[in-house]
C-alpha cells in the first residue's frame, strides 16, 4: 500500500514537472490584432475591431472645449460644401484598389480650433481646425484653414504617430495644400497651384524638400466622375441627389516621384465629402457624419 501510494505521488511530481517543461517551451499565445473581444492585457482598439496590447492604441484626443471667444467655432456654416466646425465628424466606407478588398472604416473628426504653435515654416501665430483620424497603429493629426472670402480650405500641416504613439514623420506644406475651393463651380473650370512638401522622419534631422504643381478641374457629378463603383454609388448618388454638389478632379506632379497622383472629391453643402477615389489606393464613401447646426 506504501509503495502504491509512493509511487502515485512520484508520478505526480512527474506529471506536473513534465507539464511545466512543455510550458516553458510553448510560446503564450498572442492577441495581437485579433478580432475583440480580448483577454487580460489587451483592449478592443478603433473601428477595425481588433486586439491590441493595454495602452498602445491610438485615440483621438477628446472634442476641445471652446473659451466664450471661439465659441462660433462649434456651429459650422450649412452654406459650405466643406463645413468647419469644432465637433464634426465625418466616417468612410472604404474599399483597396485595385483589389477592391473592404478595408475597416475610416472616421475623422474636428478636434480642436487653435493655433497649431508649430515654429517650422511659419505654422504659428493663426488660428485653424485640428482634424484626426486614428487606426490601431497609426494616427493622423492635421491642421487645416478655412480662409474667408477666398472660399477655400487649406491643409497646413499633417503629424503622424506610429507604434507606441511616437512621431513617425511630419509634413509641411508652405503656403499651404489646397483642400478644397469652393469659389470654382462652373463645370470645365481649370487651374494650378503651386507649393512646397517638406517631410520630416522622426529619424532624420534634415527635411525632404519637393515642389509640387497640381492641376485641378470641376467635373460634373455623377456622370463625369471616374469611378469603380464597388461600394455603395448609387445609394450615395440617390442620398444626395436632393443637395448641391460639386466635384474637383486633382493631378498632382512631385518632384522626385515617378508618377502623379490623381484625385477625385465629391462634396455636398451643408455635409463635407462624400466621395473620394484615388486610382492604386483607395476609394471612400461617406456612410454617416456629424455636422452641428447643419446635420
Amino acid at each position: 500500500m506504501k509503495t502504491t501510494t509512493f509511487c502515485a505521488a512520484l508520478f505526480t511530481v512527474f506529471t506536473i514537472t513534465l507539464a511545466l517543461a512543455v510550458a516553458a517551451c510553448v510560446p503564450l499565445y498572442s492577441l495581437d490584432n485579433a478580432p475583440c473581444p480580448c483577454g487580460n492585457g489587451y483592449e478592443c482598439c478603433g473601428d477595425e475591431n481588433i486586439c491590441v496590447p493595454t495602452g498602445q492604441c491610438m485615440v483621438c484626443p477628446p472634442v476641445a472645449e471652446m473659451p466664450a471667444e471661439l465659441l462660433p467655432q462649434t456651429i459650422c456654416n450649412c452654406s459650405e460644401w466643406l463645413p468647419m466646425c469644432v465637433g464634426a465628424t465625418w466616417t468612410y466606407q472604404q474599399f483597396d484598389d485595385p483589389s477592391g478588398v473592404r478595408m475597416p472604416d475610416k472616421t475623422v473628426t474636428i478636434v480642436d480650433y487653435r493655433d497649431p504653435g508649430d515654429g517650422h515654416y511659419g505654422k504659428s501665430g493663426y488660428h485653424a481646425f485640428s482634424l484626426c483620424r486614428a487606426s490601431s497603429d497609426k494616427m493622423k493629426m492635421a491642421w487645416l484653414t478655412s480662409e474667408w472670402p477666398d472660399h477655400s480650405d487649406r491643409w497646413q500641416l499633417e503629424l503622424w504617430y506610429g507604434e507606441k504613439k511616437k512621431l513617425s514623420s511630419s509634413h509641411y506644406y508652405v503656403p499651404y495644400k489646397l483642400r478644397f475651393d469652393e469659389a470654382r463651380a462652373a463645370t470645365g473650370t481649370t487651374w494650378h497651384e503651386q507649393y512646397e512638401h517638406y517631410q520630416w522622419q522622426a529619424d532624420d534631422s534634415n527635411a525632404v524638400r519637393a515642389a509640387v504643381d497640381a492641376t485641378w478641374s470641376v467635373v460634373h457629378w455623377p456622370d463625369q466622375i471616374f469611378s469603380p463603383r464597388r461600394g455603395p454609388w448609387d445609394s450615395l448618388v440617390r442620398r444626395y441627389s436632393g443637395l448641391e454638389v460639386r466635384c474637383h478632379h486633382r493631378i498632382g506632379t512631385e518632384e522626385n516621384q515617378p508618377n502623379a497622383e490623381v484625385n477625385d472629391f465629391c462634396f455636398a453643402q451643408g455635409v463635407g465629402k462624400i466621395y473620394e477615389f484615388t486610382p492604386n489606393e483607395q476609394e471612400e464613401y461617406l456612410v454617416s457624419f456629424h455636422v452641428p447646426g447643419c446635420y
